[in-house]
């Protein structure tokens, strides 16, 4: 798992808009690019961004324009469209 640091080291990996990592991410931190992300699992605090695909996802708020996720496990979700295996979430607008 890679831990990332804050926002502007996410915002380092941004390569043509989209953040793309082979491995888990880690961000003690509340997530907010404008680009999409890829990994295979991320766990913060908020996450907002353009489009999440990720095995897992575990958040607080996500808030997204796409999330496809194979597991999504939160308090909030506000997202435009949401493809997934598993929804588990308190609640989901």
């Amino acid at each position: 798992m890679k831990t990332i640091k804050d926002n502007d080291e996410l915002k380092s990996y941004i390569k043509n808009g989209q953040i793309t990592f082979d491995c888990s991410i880690k961000c003690d931190f509340d997530i907010n690019v404008s680009a999409d992300i890829k990994a295979l699992n991320i766990k913060a605090g908020d996450i907002k961004a353009w489009n999440i695909e990720a095995g897992n996802i575990k958040a607080v708020n996500i808030k997204a324009w796409n999330i496809e996720a194979g597991n999504i496990k939160a308090v909030n979700i506000k997202a435009w469209n949401i493809e997934a295996g598993n929804i588990k979430a308190v609640n989901i607008k």
